[in-house]
C-alpha cells in the first residue's frame, strides 16, 4: 500500500510544454459546446462548518471522483480532443485519470487560498493545470510566488505540473474577460511515481 508521508514535499510548480494554435481552438471547441454544463462547484465536505475555495466560481467536470476514488460523473466522451492534448502534454496514462474539471472565473472572480493536503487522495495524484489563453490580470499565487504578471511566469495557454499541496490562489482582475483554468489529476500508486521533484524550477 502507497504510504504517501514517502512523497516528496518540496517540490515546485513547473510549465511542461505549451498548446499550439490549434489545440487551443480544439480545446475552445469542445469548452463551448458543453458550456451548459457549468455550475456550482460540488463541496465534498457537506455537513462539515468549512468554506469552498471555489464558492465564487463555476466548474464543469470532465470526470469527478469522491475522496475515495469513486466515480460520480464521466463526462469524458465529449471531451475528446481536450483529454488527447492532455495526454500528449503531461505523458500521462488516461486509464488513471482520476479528477479532471473546468474552474470558469468571471470579472471579480476568484479561488480562494487553500492547499489540497486534506486526505490520502491529495496525496497520490499527480496534478497539471492549463491555464486557456489568459490575460496577465489573471493573479495566481502558488509557490509563494506570483506567476503570470512577468515575461518569465507567463502562463496564458501553458501545461503546468502543479503543486497542489502548497498554498495558491487565483483571482481574475480583468476587465470583462472571463478566464477557464483546466484541473487534472492523474492517480498513482507508488512514492517514486509523483511527478514533482525537488527545486524543480531551480
Amino acid at each position: 500500500m502507497l504510504n504517501f508521508k514517502d512523497i516528496n514535499r518540496t517540490a515546485k510548480s513547473k510549465i511542461i510544454g505549451n498548446l499550439t494554435d490549434l489545440e487551443v481552438k480544439q480545446i475552445k471547441q469542445e469548452l463551448e459546446t458543453n458550456h451548459h454544463l457549468f455550475g456550482k462547484h460540488p463541496d465534498f465536505h457537506s455537513g462539515i462548518k468549512r468554506f469552498n475555495a471555489f464558492d465564487y466560481t463555476q466548474s464543469m467536470h470532465i470526470q469527478n471522483l469522491d475522496l475515495e476514488f469513486n466515480l460520480l460523473e464521466d463526462n469524458q466522451h465529449i471531451f475528446p480532443d481536450t483529454l488527447a492534448i492532455l495526454q500528449k502534454h503531461t505523458k500521462e496514462n488516461l486509464a488513471t485519470l482520476a479528477r479532471c474539471y473546468w474552474i470558469k472565473m468571471e470579472p471579480g472572480n476568484f479561488v480562494r487560498c487553500h492547499a489540497d493536503t486534506a486526505c490520502v487522495y491529495h496525496h497520490t495524484v499527480n496534478r497539471y493545470q492549463i491555464f486557456l489563453d489568459v490575460p496577465r490580470d489573471l493573479i495566481v499565487v502558488t509557490d509563494g510566488e506570483l506567476w503570470n504578471m512577468y515575461a518569465d511566469k507567463k502562463l496564458s495557454n501553458s501545461v503546468m505540473l502543479f503543486n497542489k499541496e502548497d498554498y495558491h490562489y487565483y483571482a481574475n482582475h480583468t476587465n470583462g474577460i472571463t478566464c477557464y483554468l483546466l484541473v487534472a489529476d492523474f492517480r498513482f500508486s507508488e512514492p517514486q511515481d509523483s511527478r514533482l521533484a525537488p527545486n524543480a524550477n531551480d
